[in-house]
């Protein structure tokens, strides 16, 4: 059995959204109580308790500078939230970019997938999605860094934002997802510098 349209199918839709709910709950539920070894550097740097400027991670220091006006008792905790939120979001993205990949890679997909786009059409298209954010959201380097502040879950959120992006525009070829991926890759680039090391396939997906 195939759906009529799999954009609007729940894999594309709605899952989404229930996977970023149900991760920000789980995320939540193991937050980080305190400060961890791994937390110490970003929580420090936007608590002001160092004495060395902040010049590695300025979005980090834009995104939570806001944090600054709560008490210092609270701080990590508001660090720690964050992260909870950032790793949701990037969980939610996954999905919507999982259930937009073109099923039309090799001659047995082009002979059994007719949907428009290519997209996975049978009824168990949220499988795939599903399977891919449980896969990354439980995996123990995701997990521990979107409950604990960090800082890290902010460039996979970015990397996460880039690809989704490059997916839809396949879909509609509207240029606004081409600036908005470039535009975001550009700002992530000074926020983790390996991003540098993408930006070779990064010039060839916008040229394909």
């Amino acid at each position: 059995m195939q759906d009529k349209n799999p954009l609007s199918s729940f894999a594309a839709k709605r899952l989404p959204w229930g996977v970023a709910l149900g991760a920000l709950v789980l995320y939540f539920a193991t937050l980080h109580s305190w400060i961890s070894l791994a937390s110490l550097p970003a929580i420090s740097h936007v608590g002001g308790w160092n004495d060395i400027p902040q010049t590695k991670q300025p979005l980090l220091y834009l995104v939570t500078l806001p944090l600054k006006l709560l008490p210092a008792s609270a701080l990590p905790s508001a660090m720690n939230g964050l992260a909870a939120i950032f790793g949701a979001l990037a969980l939610a993205l996954l999905a919507r970019s999982v259930a937009l990949l073109p099923h039309d890679r090799t001659k047995e997909q082009r002979q059994r997938e007719q949907s428009e786009h290519s997209l996975l059409s049978i009824r168990r298209n949220w499988v795939p999605p599903l399977f891919a954010t449980l896969v990354c959201g439980l995996q123990l380097s995701f997990w521990q860094h979107a409950t604990s502040g960090t800082g890290e879950i902010l460039n996979l959120l970015l990397f996460a934002y880039v690809i989704r992006c490059l997916l839809e525009y396949r879909l509609d070829h509207k240029q606004g997802w081409l600036v908005r991926a470039t535009a975001v890759f550009a700002i992530s680039i000074p926020n983790n510098w390996g991003m540098i090391g993408f930006l070779p396939l990064f010039g060839v997906a916008l040229l394909w």
